[in-house]
C-alpha cells in the first residue's frame, strides 16, 4: 500500500479584502512512498476557500489500485475591516433660546463588508439627540463578525443665533457727512463678516455718512 510520508503543511491565510475567502491557493505537494509505482496524487480542494477552516483530503494511488489518504488544514482569516461608504460632514446648528441647546438630525453612516452580512453599529449619539453649546464629537463604530472595525467621526457645533445691536448718529446738519453707525454683534461662531449696501463697506462700524438708508448683512 502507498503511504504519505507527510501531507502538505497546514496553511493559515488571509482572505481577499473584496471577497469572503481566497482562491488560487498553492497547497504544495505531499511526500509519498510506495513499494510499487505511485500513479496518482489527488485532493478534494475547492477552487475557492471561504473564511474559516477547510480540510483538504489528499489521496495517493499506486499501480495496484491501493490508496492512502492524509489531511491538510487550510484556514482563511478575515482581517478586512468594514468599508464606510458615507459619513456625515461636520454640522453647524443654532441653539434655541430656552435651554441653549439644539436638537440635531443627520443620516447615519452607510457601510459594507467583504464577509459579514450582520454588522454591529454602535454610537455615542443618535439622530435627534440634544447637543449643548460648543463642539461635540459623534463617533460611530462598525464591527463585523470577525472582530474587525471601522470608525466614522464627525463634529456638531452648536452656536447661539446672531444678535445685532446698532447705535446711529445722524449728520449734524443737512448735507454734511459726519453721521455714523456703530454695530455690536454677538452669538454665532464669533467670527463675523459685514456687508453694508452690497459691499460698499465691510467693517462693523461706519463713519462719515450722509443722510440715507444703510442696509447691513452680517454672517459668520
Amino acid at each position: 500500500f502507498p503511504s504519505h510520508d507527510s501531507p502538505p503543511a497546514d496553511l493559515q491565510l488571509i482572505a481577499n479584502s473584496n471577497e469572503c475567502g481566497l482562491s488560487g491557493i498553492d497547497l504544495g505537494s505531499p511526500n509519498t512512498n510506495d513499494d510499487c509505482t505511485v500513479i496518482a496524487v489527488t485532493n478534494d480542494a475547492p477552487t475557492f476557500f471561504p473564511t474559516g477552516t477547510t480540510t483538504v483530503t489528499w489521496t495517493v494511488t499506486d499501480a495496484g489500485g491501493n490508496t492512502a489518504t492524509a489531511n491538510q488544514i487550510v484556514t482563511v482569516e478575515d482581517l478586512a475591516p468594514p468599508v464606510i461608504l458615507s459619513c456625515p460632514s461636520p454640522i453647524n446648528a443654532i441653539a434655541n433660546n430656552v435651554n441653549c441647546s439644539a436638537i440635531v438630525q443627520w443620516i447615519e453612516p452607510t457601510y459594507t463588508d467583504n464577509c459579514s452580512s450582520l454588522l454591529n453599529l454602535t454610537s455615542n449619539f443618535t439622530p435627534g439627540a440634544s447637543f449643548p453649546l460648543g463642539n461635540s464629537t459623534v463617533s460611530y463604530i462598525i464591527s463585523d463578525e470577525s472582530g474587525n472595525s471601522s470608525t466614522c467621526i464627525f463634529t456638531i457645533n452648536v452656536q447661539n443665533d446672531l444678535t445685532i445691536q446698532g447705535l446711529s448718529s445722524d449728520p449734524s446738519c443737512a448735507g454734511l457727512t459726519d453721521g455714523s453707525i456703530d454695530i455690536t454683534t454677538s452669538g454665532g461662531s464669533g467670527e463675523y463678516f459685514y456687508d453694508w449696501n452690497n459691499n460698499l463697506y465691510s467693517s462693523p462700524d461706519i463713519y462719515n455718512l450722509s443722510a440715507g438708508t444703510y442696509n447691513l448683512l452680517v454672517s459668520d
